[in-house]
């Protein structure tokens, strides 16, 4: 049987473990090889035997994935005008001679809520219910509800726990660097570009593609080492997530502890709704409509990042 080689466009992945989940999906097909899939480039790479395996099982495994092979310019054009809009309301109005009038701490806490809320969706299809779906198949005695809902309620747990100190821990060391007005004026505008581009990355927008955040741990660091759902929550916060690294870089900008953790908390906390009750989520919940709440939430990290180069607008 002779081999083929193609590239296909997979629109919609954010970061690795997005890649994970569209390798996992392909490689269900038989007469699989290789995959290499690269959420930069939108696309992924895929070696198979012709006589097994065709473009079509190929283009529907990715989209079972939750990704889809074809591009939807419209949803683009309308999220980037949303945040054209945004930016041009939030910030000083030149035009109209008005500022935003937001008290920064309430105003951020909400947003953060709010976006950890839109996220949730994404991690349960995507990312953290790959992960919390093998943890709790792992667990032993889970075949009732309330054990499941024991399960999912240790692992958020560890999950809140982790998120909140490495928010404190960056938010300190993010103090260390600002010894000044100035200095700390110029973090949080670095910070806030930053977070424009990664929320514009989430919407599918994608621009300087070459900036990439280190991987340190990997999906399966967690999960073929540990039962524990409670450590395999704590150490999903070590996760390559594109989100979670955005609101830690959000936590940075903040230089200080209680402010970082703080952030981080209120975050995490938007994600429990929904990531409590992933059991029942996972299983009805339309993949292709928590990808469009995932490009919201990239709307409102390009808010975000906004409001925090607005010297208005910056932590009090």
């Amino acid at each position: 049987m002779s081999k083929i080689t193609k590239f296909f466009h997979v629109y919609g992945m954010k970061c690795h473990s997005c890649e994970v989940a569209v390798e996992e999906e392909i490689n269900k097909l038989q007469g699989i090889v290789n995959i290499d899939a690269d959420h930069n480039n939108s696309m992924v790479i895929v070696t198979y035997e012709n006589a097994l395996c065709n473009d079509d099982k190929i283009k529907l495994a990715i989209k079972n994935s939750g990704f889809s092979s074809s591009n939807n310019m419209l949803i683009k054009v309308l999220a980037l005008s949303i945040v054209i809009i945004s930016m041009f309301f939030l910030g000083n109005n030149p035009l109209t001679g008005s500022s935003a009038s937001f008290t920064s701490v309430e105003t951020s806490f909400i947003m953060l809520f709010v976006l950890g809320f839109f996220t949730s969706f994404h991690c349960v299809g995507m990312c953290g219910g790959i992960l919390l779906t093998q943890t709790i198949n792992k667990a032993e005695n889970i075949k009732d509800k309330k054990s499941s809902f024991k399960t999912a309620l240790l692992y958020n747990s560890g999950r809140v726990i982790s998120y909140t100190i490495i928010g404190g821990i960056v938010g300190a060391l993010g103090s260390i660097f600002s010894a000044t007005i100035q200095i700390q004026n110029f973090i949080k505008i670095i910070a806030g570009v930053f977070m424009i581009i990664s929320g514009l990355h989430m919407i599918g927008i994608k621009i300087l593609n070459n900036i990439k955040i280190p991987i340190f741990f990997k999906k399966s660091t967690c999960v073929n080492n540990h039962k524990n759902p409670f450590i395999v929550g704590y150490l999903s916060g070590f996760l390559p997530c594109g989100p979670l690294q955005t609101m830690q870089l959000y936590a940075l900008s903040s230089g200080s502890f209680i402010m970082g953790a703080s952030s981080m908390f209120v975050f995490s906390l938007g994600t429990l709704p929904i990531m409590l009750s992933f059991a029942y989520f996972s299983s009805r919940m339309c993949k292709s409509f928590n990808e469009k709440l995932y490009k919201y939430a990239g709307i409102l990290i390009v808010i975000l990042g906004v409001l925090m180069m607005n010297p208005r607008l910056h932590f009090r």
